[in-house]
């Protein structure tokens, strides 16, 4: 997803934790995570997306494809995986 209201973390987050954003598309975002089933890891992201999500509605010129309730998938994924998929958004970004 392109445009000024894209969801992003931190690569360095990214990295540490191992899990990021494979897609997002409005209120409707898809997570590569390593280990699936680290429910604090899930909570949190959820969390902040939601969050995020709350802060896009509130501005004057919010997308219509935000004002959804918000949708938070995860993906299992591998490091290598995630190391790849974040430099590729590297190059994107530059």
């Amino acid at each position: 997803m392109k445009g000024n209201y894209k969801f992003m973390l931190a690569k360095a987050y990214s990295l540490y934790k191992g899990v990021c954003v494979i897609k997002q598309n409005g209120a409707k975002i898809i997570f590569l995570v390593e280990d699936v089933e680290n429910k604090t890891l899930k909570e949190n992201i959820t969390n902040a997306f939601t969050n995020y999500i709350d802060y896009v509605k509130s501005q004057k010129n919010c997308p219509a494809h935000f004002k959804h309730v918000p949708h938070v998938y995860f993906k299992k994924g591998f490091r290598k995986q995630i190391k790849e998929l974040l430099a590729k958004q590297n190059r994107e970004e530059n």
